[in-house]
C-alpha cells in the first residue's frame, strides 16, 4: 500500500515503512504559470526524498522528541525558512542571505551578521501557538505561508573536528571562544595548581596569550599552550558531567538537537558531504538557481571540508582512546538514526 504526504512543495509517494518509490516527480506545487519543476539528477532526488522519509518514521518511532531548538530564520522575500547548522557552510548562507535581502547584491562585500540577526531570525518568542507537541508543525509569525524550510548537515565529528582545528589557525576564534571552552578545556588537563598565588598567576598568563598578547610566561606555566584535541573531548565530557552549560557548544552540538529536527517539520535536508550533487537541486527546490554559480563557488570551501570525513577526522578521532570514541559515538547516536551517518571509529 502507498500514501502520499504533503508538503508545501511537494507531494511524494512512499510505501507502509515510509521508503520513497522512486518514481514520482518533485516539483513545485505553486499556482503561478511559471511554476519550476525539479529536474536534477532521479538518483538525487531519490536519495533526499528518502532521507525525509527516513527523517519522518525515525522521528515518529522514538516519539517526536522535543530539543526545543529554535533558530529559524524567515525570509518572506524568497519564501523559505533556514536553520543554521554551524560547522556545515552556515556562514557561507548567512552572507549570501544578507547579500541579496539587505543589499540586493550576491556576492557584494556589504553585509552585517547582526542584521541578519535583527531582522530575520525568529525566536521562541515569534512561535505561533507556544511550543510543539506531537510533532505538530511550529509556525512563525514571521513565516510566510507555505515557506519551504531546509538546512544543510553535516557528520557531527566532522563539524566538532572542522571547529577544533580553526581554533587551531584563528587567532580571532582562539579569542571569541575562550571563555566558552579552550580555556577550561586547558585548565582542566593540566590539573589545578596547589599555590594560589601561583594558580592565579597562571591563569593571568594565560588569559593575556589567548588574547594575543606578548608573554614572556612564568617558569613552569603549564598552561600557555592550545589544548589537543583529546583534551577538548576530555573536557566536554568532564563539562557535561558537571552540568556546565557551556559543553554543548553549536559548533559541535549534534544536527537533530541543533535543527530540532523533530518538530520543525523541513522539508528538505541536504548533507554537506554530498553537496556536489545536492547544492544544485537544493537551488532548484528553492528557487534560486538563478544563483547557482555564485553560490557553488561560495561554497566551494565548504564543499571541500565537507569530503574531510575520510581525512583529517579520521587522523584525529584516531588521536583518542577506545573510550573516548565510544563517548563521542554515543553522543550523536541519535543523528546517526535520523540522517543516516555511520560512527567513526579507528584502531
Amino acid at each position: 500500500q502507498t500514501e502520499t504526504t504533503s508538503g508545501p512543495e511537494t507531494n511524494v509517494v512512499v510505501d507502509d515503512d515510509n521508503n520513497y518509490d522512486g518514481k514520482t516527480q518533485l516539483s513545485f506545487n505553486s499556482t503561478d504559470s511559471d511554476s519550476t519543476n525539479i529536474t536534477s539528477v532521479p538518483s538525487v532526488q531519490t536519495t533526499v526524498a528518502q532521507r525525509m522519509a527516513h527523517i519522518k518514521s525515525t522521528c515518529e518511532k522514538n516519539g517526536n522528541p522535543n530539543f526545543s531548538g529554535f533558530n529559524m530564520f524567515t525570509f518572506p522575500e524568497l519564501n523559505l525558512t533556514w536553520i543554521p547548522v554551524y560547522k556545515a557552510s552556515s556562514t557561507t548562507w548567512k552572507r549570501f542571505f544578507i547579500d541579496i535581502c539587505v543589499t540586493g547584491d550576491p556576492g557584494g562585500n556589504k553585509y552585517s551578521f547582526q542584521r541578519i540577526y535583527d531582522r530575520w531570525l525568529a525566536p521562541k518568542g515569534m512561535l505561533k501557538g507556544g511550543a510543539a507537541a506531537g510533532g505538530k508543525k511550529r509556525r512563525w509569525r514571521k513565516e510566510k505561508e507555505g515557506s519551504t524550510r531546509f538546512a544543510t548537515i553535516r557528520h557531527p565529528i566532522s563539524r566538532l573536528v572542522s571547529h577544533y582545528r580553526k581554533m587551531l589557525v584563528s587567532p580571532s576564534d582562539q579569542s571569541g571562544f575562550r571563555d566558552a571552552w579552550i580555556k577550561p578545556t586547558i585548565i582542566h588537563a593540566h590539573g589545578g595548581v596547589k599555590d594560589k598565588v601561583l594558580q592565579a598567576k597562571y591563569t593571568t598568563e594565560l588569559d593575556k596569550w589567548l588574547q594575543g598578547k606578548d608573554v614572556k610566561g612564568s617558569p613552569g606555566n603549564p598552561y600557555l599552550k592550545l589544548p589537543t584535541f583529546p583534551q577538548m573531548v576530555d573536557w566536554i565530557f568532564y563539562a557535561k558531567g558537571k552540568r556546565d552549560k557551556k559543553w554543548n557548544n553549536d559548533h559541535w552540538k549534534a544536527n537533530s538537537i541543533r535543527t530540532d529536527i523533530c518538530q520543525n517539520d523541513l522539508d528538505i535536508v541536504v548533507k554537506l558531504e554530498e553537496g556536489e550533487k545536492e547544492l544544485p537541486y537544493l537551488l532548484e527546490w528553492l528557487g534560486l538557481t538563478e544563483y547557482t554559480d555564485q553560490l557553488i563557488s561560495n561554497h566551494a570551501n565548504s564543499l571541500q571540508n565537507g569530503k574531510s570525513i575520510e581525512d583529517d577526522d579520521r587522523t584525529y578521532v584516531g588521536q583518542l582512546t577506545r573510550d573516548q570514541q565510544e563517548k563521542l559515538n554515543n553522543l550523536y547516536k541519535f543523528d546517526y538514526d535520523v540522517f543516516g551517518y555511520r560512527p567513526i571509529y579507528v584502531d
